[in-house]
């Protein structure tokens, strides 16, 4: 029961950016998050505390459009716990985030550097669709900044990458 409860609020926090209502799958994530700390509370983390992992970022994904601080707050929660687990792909995963959320403020430095983190965890775990989402991401910021030769090198890695993968 608990486990549907995380899928149904894991689905909600995806989609919650396309929502009208944002407050209802926010609020779906954080009574997740409570109800999955409370049964948690008196055993060890392990691996299969992903879920937890995927509900942090379901949130800060939801209040990226609105809130970068609470977006910020937690994507950071998801990355300490992802480490905590050494759960890579998560950790590659908020990386990815962290520089959308960097982005989002034109702070490109940072969100190069973030993208760049998760390209490296991305090519160490061979996830190669984080990888190209992790090039496309980066081409992006040197075509803000005009540097264009940069821009095309990094798109072309992404779009050789979603060949290979068919995407």
């Amino acid at each position: 029961r608990v486990t549907l409860y995380f899928l149904i609020a894991i689905w909600l926090g995806t989609f919650a950016p396309c929502a009208s209502a944002q407050s209802q799958p926010i609020d779906s994530l954080q009574k997740a998050i409570i109800v999955y700390e409370r049964s948690s509370k008196t055993k060890a983390l392990t691996l299969k505390d992903t879920a937890l992992v995927n509900l942090y970022h379901g949130l800060a994904v939801a209040y990226s459009g609105n809130d970068l601080k609470a977006a910020m707050n937690y994507a950071n929660k998801e990355l300490l716990l992802s480490r905590k687990l050494k759960f890579n792909k998560g950790i590659a995963s908020v990386y990815n985030l962290i520089g959308t959320l960097y982005e989002s403020k034109s702070d490109f430095s940072q969100a190069v550097r973030y993208y760049k983190l998760s390209l490296a965890i991305s090519k160490k775990i061979n996830n190669k669709t984080a990888e190209a989402f992790a090039y496309g991401n980066i081409g992006n910021i040197y075509g803000k900044q005009s540097n264009y030769g940069e821009a095309i090198k990094y798109q072309l890695l992404a779009q050789g990458l979603a060949k290979q993968l068919n995407d």
